[in-house]
């Protein structure tokens, strides 16, 4: 059974042991995360990423356990808490695909989904958690965001949508087929 990621999050901090182990053994190799840019695995990256990531999440254990988790997968990964540096990132960097948090603090994501992909309309934009409601979907996309994820989703549900993204076709880069 997949379990949630706030779920894996919650047995972590609860020292409850089970199926979350891979996030356990994770989230306690990562030490203090940092609080915004880069972040990168302390392991060796392929000599080409898969693709250029952003996560735009405003809390700090959560945005440190994607980055970790994805450029594990041989993603390049850009994290932000702000708005303002996610959109600095995304000027610097054009990342393909972009992850934004829908509860951010002092901001709203569909106001950040509309930013981000105004300043890179080519990127890949996924809104994750928050309510699954028709009207939140349909703003989202309306503004630029692909992909709505419920608030309850999995970690391996957040996979599969980011290998998906990460395979799509963009102005810069023609298709490409997941080996």
């Amino acid at each position: 059974m997949d379990m949630h990621l706030h779920q894996e999050l919650e047995g972590y901090y609860m020292g409850m042991p089970g199926d979350q182990s891979s996030t356990v053994d994770a989230l306690r190799a990562m030490g203090t995360p940092k609080r915004n840019g880069r972040r990168t695995s302390k392991r060796a990256q392929p000599a080409s990423p898969k693709c250029v990531m952003l996560i735009l999440e405003d809390f700090d254990e959560i945005r440190a356990f994607l980055s970790r988790h994805f450029s594990e997968q041989g993603y390049e990964v850009y994290s932000s808490s702000t708005l303002r540096d996610a959109l600095a990132i995304a000027w610097e960097e054009a990342p393909q695909v972009i992850l934004i948090d829908y509860d951010l603090s002092g901001e709203t994501a569909i106001h950040a989904i509309k930013r981000l992909h105004e300043a890179q309309p080519q990127s890949h934009v996924v809104l994750v958690g928050g309510p699954q409601t028709t009207e939140v979907e349909e703003l989202a996309l309306a503004v630029g965001a692909e992909k709505v994820l419920s608030k309850a989703y999995g970690i391996a549900e957040m996979d599969r949508i980011v290998e998906s993204a990460a395979h799509l076709p963009t102005p810069d880069r023609p298709f490409m087929r997941a080996s």
